[in-house]
């Protein structure tokens, strides 16, 4: 039955069916834990006004003009679930790669992030470690175009982007408080808290730091941070009580200034360094005759970051607060000017980063903004001043990290979910069969017959996150891979009507435990494994037997440095054909019954960075890029036709089905959806960013009628309550 208009809705709906349904839950008066972070478990039971509105022909809301209808026989109906139990962490350090547009972010528990920058909107592509047992990152530095370095407090770890695998690990001499990098003499400077600075050479052929050399160890003072000079021959080490320079020739110091505590600086020019402390001033000092040249008061907490641009006329400061000051250089004097300000965050910033046309925050909120370097000081664009100079980029999980079954009878979805280690199995909700065959205005809100249970809650045994999970299509087994192995489980009801479960654990041949991602076939009967794009086998569920799916020829070149790891797998609904995208943004399609081991369908150059995959059927293929989606035939092997996204959110998501329309498909950006024939004609915007489907970071089709299935994570709702509170600063006389 429809909900009445007294009774209150937790969800906000959107519909893109003519008789799209869609489950409702309200928070009872006594909720445990788990329940608040559910949105569509109980049925809405209480008299309070209404929070959301329901869309029909008639109505003339703001919200029913945005929602189109589209006609069609059959209904369907939306899971729109809010209970992920992924959040984002606070991030610890930004490094912008000039040469591929990419932008590497470290969080609190050790994870790295590798984004893309297109336009104004960035692409999450990978995520790559992130241990139980790590301690924080305290600093990501790009060495090359595609080495990156992980720096702990006890360990570096060097990655290799092009393959999304660690080149070295190697533990640190100390415990280590910040490190800066020497692209010129290829030199790692790395001050510990033993008040030692030492180098580390990067070797060029074999992408690997080993120990050099060490200056002489700081007497009476602990070392906060350190920074190359632009000379590229001196060295700057901020410390508890004093500014200390160190020429790289001599291995000796050359000057000591007394200071407060620095906790961060950065170098304007040959002779002078911006220094931030920690009751917030900001000091210009001459580190030539040891003097200090101008003093600024304009932030109040902790400086722990300082950013110059490219021109050297301009650096900006932040820390334990929510405001960026800037200064300028004057032309005429040489002097410092204080130039402008923002507060766009809510929380501590603890670093800046610098690209060719913005300034990157990023820190306790868990979202990085980009402010426009050439009108910083102005609120807004000078070419437009309706559109603000900054926009803010949120934080996402990998689609690999959530599935759902997908089950041909009236059984209610199975949706799996990870986190880091954990893992969460949810049974969704269902209504009463009834409704199916009323005559429901679109949008109508449904009573759930059974409620959304989670079914369990695992904690994995290793070390490493869980970089990919799925799950069976009849929800009868599940799987999970680290960066290092992939298990396996089966999952069985306790009693024949119960939605207890117990699992089991299945032991998978030694060949094939090493895999770093998985995905069952769709019939349920196999499980796909890749080591990488030259190793793929499929395990059979019923013979526990291993077929070998592809295996490149031991014969070949088996360089290292061309291992491609997989980051996406996708299987066609005939169980045919295995679509993957691999680490150098490479779309293969392998042969599943390959008996002879033939070479991978490699498809051509698409001129764009894939990050979504879909099978319409066996033969038809469809690729979802940063900014357009192609439709690639695997019978005459051509890319068919392509079409271009317009808009700000214009990199696919997710691809799925319109479940009324089996011509056409809907498409998944961030905040707004498509639909387009299948052909990839008429394209049609569905909803605009504001709309109910916002911030979206899992949509798929399940049940024998298609029901649509979301998980949304609501920055506002679910991840600023959990955040640390922000610190409120009160300044009492004086003046800036």
């Amino acid at each position: 039955m429809p909900v009445s208009k007294k009774q209150k809705v937790d969800t906000t709906v959107t519909v893109t069916t003519k008789k799209q349904v869609v489950e409702s839950a309200e928070k009872p008066h006594k909720q445990s834990k788990e329940s608040k972070e559910i949105k569509a478990t109980t049925t809405p039971n209480t008299t309070k006004k209404q929070t959301t509105t329901t869309t029909t022909t008639t109505t003339t809301t703001k919200e029913s003009v945005k929602q189109p209808i589209i006609k069609a026989p059959n209904s369907s109906k939306v899971h729109h679930c809010s209970f992920s139990s992924w959040l984002p962490k606070s991030i610890t350090s930004i490094s912008y790669n000039q040469e591929n547009n990419l932008i590497a972010v470290s969080r609190q528990e050790s994870p790295i992030e590798i984004w893309i920058k297109n336009d104004q909107e960035l692409i999450l592509l990978k995520t790559l470690g992130g241990s139980k047992f790590d301690l924080p990152i305290i600093s990501v530095i790009w060495l090359n175009k595609t080495i990156l370095l992980s720096t702990f407090e006890n360990k570096f770890v060097i990655w290799d982007i092009s393959s999304y695998s660690i080149i070295q690990e190697l533990n640190s001499i100390g415990t280590v408080r910040g490190v800066s990098f020497n692209r010129l003499l290829n030199l790692l400077a790395v001050c510990t808290h033993d008040s030692n600075v030492r180098l580390y050479n990067f070797k060029k052929d074999d992408n690997q730091i080993e120990y050099q050399s060490s200056f002489p160890s700081i007497s009476d003072s602990k070392i906060n941070t350190i920074q190359w000079a632009l000379d590229q021959k001196t060295i700057l080490v901020g410390c508890q009580n004093q500014l200390v320079v160190f020429k790289v020739d001599s291995l000796r110091s050359s000057l000591t200034i007394t200071t407060d505590n620095i906790v961060s600086l950065n170098s304007l020019n040959d002779n002078t360094v911006a220094c931030g402390f920690t009751n917030g001033f900001i000091s210009i000092i001459d580190i030539k005759f040891g003097s200090i040249i101008q003093d600024f008061r304009n932030l109040h907490a902790p400086v722990r970051s300082i950013q110059v641009n490219k021109n050297g006329d301009q650096f900006f400061a932040s820390g334990d607060e929510a405001t960026i000051v800037s200064y300028n250089k004057s032309n005429g004097n040489n002097k410092w000017a204080f130039s402008g300000q923002h507060r766009r965050d809510s929380h501590d910033i603890k670093c800046l980063e610098i690209t060719n046309t913005h300034l990157i925050s990023g820190g306790n909120s868990t979202q990085m903004i980009f402010y426009d370097l050439s009108n910083f000081s102005s609120l807004s664009n000078s070419s437009n001043a309706s559109i603000p100079n900054y926009f803010r980029c949120k934080s996402l999980p990998l689609s690999n990290t959530i599935a759902i079954t997908q089950p041909s009878s009236q059984n209610q979805i199975l949706l799996i979910e990870s986190s880091r280690y954990q893992i969460n199995i949810w049974q969704l909700g269902s209504t009463n069969e009834n409704n199916d065959n009323l005559d429901l205005p679109n949008g109508t809100h449904l009573n759930l017959s059974k409620k959304t249970k989670k079914l369990l809650q695992f904690e994995s045994k290793n070390a490493e996150n869980i970089d990919n999970v799925d799950i069976s299509n009849n929800g009868e087994y599940f799987c999970f891979s680290t960066r290092l192995e992939t298990k396996l489980y089966s999952i069985q009801k306790k009693q024949e009507n119960s939605d207890n479960i117990i699992i089991k654990k299945i032991e998978l041949p030694e060949e094939v435990q090493s895999s770093n991602i998985s995905k069952f076939s769709k019939d349920s009967k196999s499980l796909l494994l890749a080591k990488n794009s030259d190793e793929i086998y499929q395990f059979n569920l019923e013979s526990n037997q291993v077929n070998i799916v592809y295996k490149k020829d031991q014969n070949e070149d088996q360089d290292k440095n061309k291992i491609k790891n997989i980051i996406l797998m996708k299987v066609d609904n005939n169980n045919n054909n295995l679509a993957v995208i691999d680490s150098m943004n490479q779309v293969l399609i392998y042969k599943i019954n390959n008996k002879n081991n033939e070479l991978p369908i490699k498809l051509p150059n698409l001129n764009s960075i894939p990050i979504e995959l879909f099978f319409s059927t066996s033969s038809s293929l469809y690729i979802g890029t940063i900014d357009s989606i192609l439709l690639f035939d695997t019978k005459s092997l051509k890319i068919k036709s392509s079409k271009k996204l317009q808009g700000n959110n214009k990199s696919v998501k997710f691809i799925t089905e319109n479940p009324n329309n089996s011509n056409e498909l809907l498409i998944w950006t961030q905040n707004e959806q498509f639909k387009v024939n299948k052909d990839l004609s008429n394209e049609q915007q569905l909803s605009k960013a504001g709309s109910s489907f916002t911030e979206v970071i899992f949509a798929s089709q399940s049940g024998i009628q298609g029901d649509l299935v979301l998980l949304d994570l609501s920055f506002i709702d679910k991840v600023l309550p959990k955040l640390p509170e922000a610190i409120k600063l009160k300044k009492f006389g004086g003046s800036n």
